[in-house]
């Protein structure tokens, strides 16, 4: 499979959407991806970025609106 030089109009379309991003802090990973699942998070695991600030767990997660 090839990619196409050229971008189609959905590809576009799909990069000109605004995006969102949810954190949720925690003192433990599991806690964080726990905070995550219950604001409804499908795939807690599917994080855009995590970081460890201050002994607290974040995790991040990219929403395309």
């Amino acid at each position: 499979m090839t990619t196409s030089p050229v971008k189609s109009l959905l590809d576009e379309q799909l990069e000109a959407l605004p995006s969102m991003t949810l954190a949720f802090s925690h003192k433990t990973w599991h806690g964080a991806l726990s905070l995550a699942w219950d604001a409804g998070v499908e795939n807690v695991h599917a994080w855009s970025q995590r970081f460890w600030v201050g002994g607290m767990w974040q995790v991040q997660y990219e929403v395309k609106s």
